[in-house]
């Protein structure tokens, strides 16, 4: 249902419409040319402006390339910087973007890259690095500019592309039928046990849309990792929560799955935030009333660790990984390794 008052939004809503609409057209008919490059091609996006968990399954996806000598491009989103650049696991942030260096850092052997023209990046890749055998493509459903021999398009469970509309009267980067090029259709932060009633409804709804295979998957909590020198409590009974991603209750939901007894409070801000002198000095002050504080994987790469050190905070951050469901798992595998026997 779309609130009355964003129906003031509905002529911006079709002029964004028609020139999706004429560029996905000019694609098709080749007016416009998507570039190949030498070695399987895989992309992770999405339909809506973010919050799918695209990084998580990233990560979950180069594991299940780890023997095809994979390598990560993103445009990196939120940098300060322009043009191509290796990321290292001690690159900084307004260099690489946060979720490429987090990304990085769970991957270190990796070669892992940033470049908002994918094409260039992707060929300056494969230049300077010939051991590459497939290359991933960070959130570049809509970049078409370069080929890919594998889409896939995730969306959330809770917000499913087929209840949700074009910008800005809501979240889709483009009409429903651009999921015509999706090979694969992942539901992310499902149920941990969703009703088999309500998975038939996902399927035959995203059949009206796409003749792609339908997978699902959850996050789950990996534990918190603790980075500070100064460690909490063995049961520490209140902690703040610090949240600068899409979905912050996501985050909350993971954090009480394995800590439903601790009394916490969440600072919220801003997907991919940079974090302020005055908001830091505010953290640290609210955290002197708290046992620990714990953050997003993502967050903690905007976070001045060393602050925390120095006030003898315990900081840490939860780790998330995706757990497939319904064999979505091998699903996703066998569809990989198709990629290396065609």
């Amino acid at each position: 249902m779309i609130r009355p008052i964003k129906w003031i939004s509905f002529p911006l809503a079709m002029s964004y419409w028609l020139v999706t609409a004429i560029r996905n057209y000019f694609f098709q008919t080749k007016v416009f040319r998507s570039q190949s490059v030498q070695i399987p091609t895989i992309s992770v996006g999405n339909l809506s402006t973010g919050g799918t968990g695209k990084s998580p399954h990233c990560d979950a996806i180069l594991h299940l390339l780890q023997s095809r000598n994979p390598g990560l491009l993103s445009r990196g989103y939120g940098r300060s910087s322009k043009g191509f650049f290796w990321v290292e696991v001690d690159s900084s942030p307004s260099i690489s973007g946060d979720e490429p260096l987090m990304l990085k850092r769970r991957n270190p052997t990796v070669p892992t890259a940033v470049c908002e023209n994918r094409v260039e990046g992707a060929k300056r890749m494969l230049v300077e690095n010939t051991n590459l055998h497939s290359l991933l493509l960070d959130d570049a459903f809509q970049h078409r500019w370069i080929a890919r021999n594998l889409d896939i398009v995730l969306s959330r469970w809770d917000k499913p592309f087929f209840k949700d509309f074009i910008l800005p009267i809501g979240n889709l980067r483009e009409p429903t039928s651009g999921l015509k090029r999706a090979q694969i259709i992942v539901f992310t932060y499902c149920p941990e046990n969703p009703a088999d009633e309500l998975i038939d409804v996902y399927r035959k709804a995203s059949l009206q849309h796409s003749s792609a295979p339908i997978l699902f998957s959850r996050m789950k909590s990996a534990g918190i990792h603790w980075i500070s020198r100064t460690k909490p409590h063995p049961s520490p009974k209140r902690m703040l929560l610090i949240a600068g991603i899409a979905h912050p209750d996501s985050f909350v939901h993971s954090f009480l799955e394995e800590n439903p007894q601790v009394e916490y409070r969440l600072l919220k801000f801003q997907d991919h935030h940079n974090f302020t002198e005055k908001e830091i000095l505010n953290i640290l002050s609210i955290a002197k009333e708290f046992d620990a504080v714990v953050t997003t994987e993502k967050d903690l790469i905007r976070l001045p660790n060393s602050r925390f050190d120095e006030e003898k905070i315990p900081l840490g951050f939860l780790k998330i990984e995706v757990d497939w469901l319904l064999h979505g798992k091998e699903l996703m595998q066998n569809q990989l390794d198709a990629l290396f026997t065609s």
